[in-house]
């Protein structure tokens, strides 16, 4: 009976426990190298898991790399190559772009400025996308009263200069006080054609009252020439397009 009643405190004990948790932490090691799934972001510890760089790299060495953030997004393109967009404000206004294969070696890297005022990215790394098959970076026209956003697509990196620009937003203010312009616009891609569809709004704003005094619409559209988009159409130019 005492031989009975030890061996039920004993499990009563054993159930009664707290139960110990052990917290396994992740070293750089156990980070996986290369490349894995559609799109993700990139981290300060595994750069260098991802992408081959070459830290004598001159464009490595223009990376912003803070201990514990973000510096890069990345897309798997249709080849299956993966496109990375990088954090590079040291040393320029700007990304570095590179293209590469899945487990990480480079094909081809190019500097992508954006201007002199990222005016019309809407956060880090929200000027670099994905539409269908092409990847999408953004580069900002600014100036006194004008801020306009153009994109540029390819499904293979080259130099910024040899891809055509394709307008996607832009907001100016006019001759007249207080008024201004908006145009914005949604994409579509059939094959290798893009049809921007375009809204032009003309308003006037005053004692923090907007009024719209004018709207219109319009459809331009551009082909790609290997790897250069060119406009087709024989519209009216509209606000410099």
């Amino acid at each position: 009976m005492r031989l009975k009643l030890s061996l039920i405190a004993f499990l009563f004990l054993l159930l009664t426990l707290p139960k110990c948790q052990h917290h396994v932490s992740i070293s750089e090691d156990d980070i996986e190298s290369g490349f894995t799934g559609d799109s993700g972001y990139i981290y300060d510890y595994d750069l260098l898991k991802k992408i081959k760089f070459d830290t004598i790299d001159t464009l490595y060495n223009r990376i912003n790399i803070s201990k514990g953030d973000t510096i890069g997004k990345y897309y798997k393109g249709d080849n299956s190559h993966y496109f990375t967009c990088l954090d590079a404000s040291n040393g320029f206004v700007g990304y570095i772009l590179v293209e590469t294969l899945s487990d990480g070696t480079i094909l081809k890297k190019e500097q992508f400025g954006v201007g002199i005022h990222d005016c019309c990215w809407n956060g880090r790394y929200e000027g670099f996308k994905k539409y269908g098959k092409y990847i999408s970076f953004r580069s900002c026209t600014t100036g006194t009263g004008i801020c306009g956003g153009s994109i540029q697509l390819f499904n293979a990196l080259k130099a910024q200069d040899e891809i055509g620009n394709i307008v996607e937003t832009m907001w100016y203010a006019t001759s007249d006080e207080n008024s201004y312009s908006d145009l914005t616009s949604k994409m579509s891609i059939r094959n290798d054609t893009v049809i921007m569809q375009y809204t032009v709004i003309d308003y006037l704003e005053r004692e923090n009252e907007r009024t719209t005094e004018n709207s219109k619409m319009f459809l331009l559209h551009y082909v790609d020439n290997n790897g250069a988009w060119t406009r087709l159409d024989s519209t009216k130019h509209v606000l410099g397009l």
